[in-house]
């Protein structure tokens, strides 16, 4: 790791109850609970193919919001806004941890914001959490 405290790390990174959320090449959103048990949403922003790096924002959010944003009553650009706290992490393909670093809803560039429609999508032939 060469940017970031391991302490950042152990808030950012997900530990345990990894769960796909939506799925392209890449997972682009997901859950799951850190080291502390805390709830993680995260979220695919960038692929830099020349670096093989991708880009992600984590926020570490409440159970409530969650639960809200699961079954699709807080869009995922207002869980990020609720969030206690974000994270941008930058990794290799293999997962390895580049750069993380913590950052404020206001930080975050407009572009690399989610939609406000961004609701929680349903898994195929499954009714909403």
């Amino acid at each position: 790791m060469k940017n970031g405290t391991n302490s950042l790390i152990e808030k950012a990174q997900i530990k345990s109850d990894y769960t796909v959320l939506h799925f392209d090449e890449f997972p682009i959103l997901f859950s799951g609970k850190n080291c502390f048990s805390e709830q993680v949403v995260g979220s695919l922003i960038c692929e830099q193919q020349a670096e093989g790096r991708l880009e992600y924002f984590h926020s570490l959010v409440t159970a409530e919001d969650f639960d809200a944003f699961i079954h699709q009553k807080l869009t995922y650009l207002d869980l990020m806004k609720k969030a206690l706290q974000i994270f941008h992490l930058k990794t290799s393909y293999q997962g390895e941890i580049f750069d993380c670093k913590q950052l404020a809803f206001n930080q975050i560039p407009s572009d690399r914001l989610p939609s406000k429609s961004s609701f929680c999508p349903t898994p195929l032939g499954v009714p909403a959490f």
